[in-house]
């Protein structure tokens, strides 16, 4: 008899302690007892896709060029060489503006070209010609001043003034120049204007 109760007495404390741990381990519910669901973060809306507009840019068109607009620096060089030696050998000629030159470089220091040349005026093979060392001075702009020896007693004195030591004595040679060979050239290119000097024919390059 006294062992039924104990049995009896340890059957109910087994049965309270498994009711608690089942109270422990349920299910959190709400007030009326049903189970809710974790909430759900609201879906971001995207802002709309925004369209953009390039203005394509309108490049200027560049001037056209014209005889006006065209510097006098594209003259080529030899015809600023021929201008310049025709201006000064041919002067008081009448034919000063429009000679046919040809040359011969000697030389260059700084500025200063040295060279022989003959020019004689275009309008006729029998026209006024002149040969002579000469001095042209090349600038940014091209040739700006040509000096020559004057004549007479002033000749030396003139050639070791204007030419360098190391060029005097060719200067005062009158053989240092193909004077024949020039004058027949010359010849050539009144018959054919579209001639240039036969230093440019030789490929000669002008400073």
């Amino acid at each position: 008899m006294r062992n039924t109760i104990m049995y009896r007495v340890l059957f109910l404390i087994l049965l309270l302690g498994f009711t608690l741990a089942c109270r422990q381990f349920s299910p959190s519910s709400t007030p009326e007892g049903e189970i809710t669901a974790p909430p759900v973060a609201p879906s971001a809306t995207l802002p709309p896709t925004q369209t953009v507009v390039v203005e394509s840019e309108t490049l200027p068109v560049p001037p056209t060029l014209t005889e006006t607009t065209v510097s006098e620096s594209t003259m080529p060089r030899w015809r600023e060489y021929e201008f310049a030696l025709s201006s000064t050998l041919l002067a008081g000629t009448g034919g000063q503006n429009d000679g046919l030159c040809e040359w011969q470089l000697l030389g260059q220091q700084d500025e200063k070209v040295y060279l022989w040349a003959l020019c004689q005026v275009r309008a006729s093979a029998d026209g006024a010609a002149t040969m002579a060392p000469a001095v042209l001075f090349i600038g940014l702009e091209g040739v700006y001043h040509v000096d020559i020896p004057r004549d007479g007693g002033y000749y030396v004195e003139d050639i070791k003034t204007l030419f360098p030591p190391e060029l005097q004595t060719c200067a005062l040679d009158i053989t240092c120049f193909d004077g024949p060979a020039a004058m027949e050239h010359i010849d050539m290119r009144r018959a054919d204007p579209s001639m240039p000097p036969l230093i440019v024919e030789q490929g000669v390059v002008l400073p």
